[in-house]
């Protein structure tokens, strides 16, 4: 929709000659498609966010491949339906983002730069956003490297994690996280081209933890609710990986990337969940078997 905005223009028109007419508009940039909206069909239009597959929407096809093969693969359509190799179909993927989307949305002129902030974003996946540190080794401003990840996130490649606030006498981070909408796109920038590479690799736990966060936001969005997905974390250290806010009270999450339940998982949830009220309920994802509060990645 980005690329034709002439069109919401006639849409009006003749929403407004016929109001049951009916139109899919679709568009790969938030930003463009959004203003555009906004300015031409206020009140007349309702906008969807899909993301690549989630787990629910892949059960029971051959699609649920396992859960190492889907990191490593991603889970957009593309990969998965037709069968396109991953790094064929990333490499293209991103290529034709910076050098075909970036230039005609933003005039971006260092893209060397660009690169080497994706890349090493890519990297500290699941950690706090430090504009100022990353500005030093990319070797730009901090507020060029504040707007870079803006445009990433507006155009649907990563997505900030807010630090969840309330009224508690404790010191907490004011940083969010960065997660990436695909892992498959992460495994790319990341150099992860096997499974096996992926078994061995020392983020795999963060990229595990990618994926969990993105089926929690996925199930939202698909959902037609607003994620309402945040971290907390005290400066002390004391984390818990997803606080996530509900009509029935928030719930609290701890990720994990093992198969096997260790007591000192439940530790931080228990302790945040004496902290705030109306806590629905507490549960640790990871990769075993389902049971009671401990949820297998697939069954979010």
């Amino acid at each position: 929709m980005q690329y034709a905005p002439d069109l919401l223009s006639i849409i009006q028109v003749r929403v407004d000659e016929n109001k049951k007419l009916r139109y899919i508009l679709t568009g790969s940039n938030n930003f463009s498609l959004l203003k555009s909206v906004t300015q031409s069909l206020a009140g007349r239009a309702a906008v969807f966010t899909l993301l690549p597959f989630s787990f629910r929407e892949m059960s029971g096809t051959e699609l649920a491949k396992s859960i190492d093969t889907l990191m490593l693969q991603g889970q957009y359509p593309g990969v998965l339906v037709d069968e396109i190799s991953p790094e064929f179909f990333f490499r293209n993927y991103y290529t034709t983002y910076i050098e075909r989307d970036l230039r005609d949305l933003i005039n971006l002129k260092n893209l060397v730069a660009f690169d080497k902030f994706v890349r090493l974003l890519a990297t500290r996946v699941g950690a706090e956003f430090n504009a100022s540190a990353i500005s030093r080794e990319v070797g730009v401003t901090s507020k060029t490297i504040s707007e870079w990840q803006s445009l990433l996130a507006t155009s649907y490649i990563t997505y900030p994690l807010a630090p969840y606030y309330n009224n508690l006498s404790k010191r907490l981070t004011k940083m969010p996280k960065i997660y990436f909408h695909d892992t498959g796109l992460l495994c790319y920038l990341l150099n992860i081209e096997t499974v096996e590479q992926l078994e061995k690799h020392p983020l795999k736990g963060s990229i595990f933890e990618n994926m969990a966060v993105g089926e929690l936001m996925k199930k939202r969005f698909n959902e037609a609710k607003d994620p309402n997905l945040f971290f907390y974390r005290e400066q002390s250290g004391r984390e818990v990986d997803v606080v996530s806010i509900t009509a029935e009270g928030i719930n609290l999450y701890e990720i994990k990337a093992g198969k096997m339940l260790r007591p000192d998982y439940l530790e931080n949830l228990q302790y945040l969940r004496g902290l705030l009220p109306n806590v629905a309920s507490t549960a640790v994802i990871f990769n075993g078997e389902t049971l009671g509060s401990v949820i297998n990645i697939r069954d979010i």
